[in-house]
């Protein structure tokens, strides 16, 4: 029995082969690496949100793109992705319009938005941080800018003004 198992490892030994790694060949290449940057924001006017008109624009943002090549010149409005105080602004959405190279961001309220929040910033104040980062192309959102750039919009209390300006 030692001797039949003996002889079966003897025959399924491995067979001698050629195969090696000493194929030569190799490849070369240039990767260049591209970091996304957020919207440049150029301007921004604010007024306090108001409490029975829903429709009204309470906040303005004027921005543009790092540079106008590539991937850049390829980007729409869509591309800035939006926030307010680190949620995303989508109820509703903001509007953003272009003329040139200039982007023009507007937001709006909703009628329960701007009843409860227009009556606690007028009773307690308030401030709001809205933030853009820019995604990148269309069909791979997984592209963030890792920076965001933004505004900072302060509602005083007991007052019926607003004041925003732009991060530094």
């Amino acid at each position: 029995m030692i001797a039949a198992a003996g002889l079966l490892f003897a025959t399924l030994a491995p067979a001698q082969t050629d195969a090696a790694w000493v194929d030569r060949e190799h490849s070369q290449a240039t990767v260049t690496a591209f970091v996304l940057r957020p919207p440049v924001i150029t301007n921004v006017t604010c007024s306090r949100p108001a409490l029975l008109n829903p429709g009204a624009v309470y906040l303005t943002i004027t921005w543009r793109w790092t540079n106008q090549s590539a991937p850049y010149s390829a980007y729409t409005g869509a591309n800035a992705i939006w926030s307010l105080n680190g949620v995303a602004a989508t109820n509703p959405a903001p509007t953003t319009t272009v003329n040139g190279n200039t982007y023009t961001t507007t937001f709006t309220g909703t009628l329960l938005g701007n009843l409860l929040g227009g009556l606690s910033n007028l009773l307690l104040g308030s401030t709001i941080n809205a933030d853009a980062v820019t995604t990148g192309p269309v069909g791979t959102p997984t592209w963030t800018s890792p920076a965001s750039s933004g505004i900072v919009m302060n509602i005083p209390a007991l007052s019926t003004t607003a004041s925003c300006s732009i991060k530094a």
